[in-house]
């Protein structure tokens, strides 16, 4: 199975935003046997007419902001140590 959101839950909080965490994996969820597993949450402004599409894009590129640096910087300690590994280019902030 290929890599794909397979949850997507949308959860109002006190401070009047939405907890938004999705569930991206290769497998069902629940399924043992998936080899990557990942949950992202987070705290987004409500739209007033969301939908799912915008929901996962909103919070992917903010997972993608949070990432990009640290992972950037991870490939470079890894470079560093010896090891031979091609850097991500740099993306611009939006």
């Amino acid at each position: 199975m290929p890599i794909a959101i397979q949850q997507t839950t949308v959860t109002p909080d006190a401070d009047g935003q939405d907890v938004i965490v999705l569930h991206v994996s290769d497998a069902k969820l629940g399924d043992t046997s998936a080899t990557l597993v990942v949950q992202i949450v987070a705290k987004v402004r409500p739209l007033k007419t969301p939908t799912l599409v915008h929901i996962q894009r909103q919070v992917m590129e903010i997972a993608q902001d949070a990432l990009s640096p640290l992972l950037r910087d991870l490939a470079q300690e890894i470079q560093d140590a010896g090891y031979g590994l091609q850097l991500p280019p740099k993306t611009p902030n939006r």
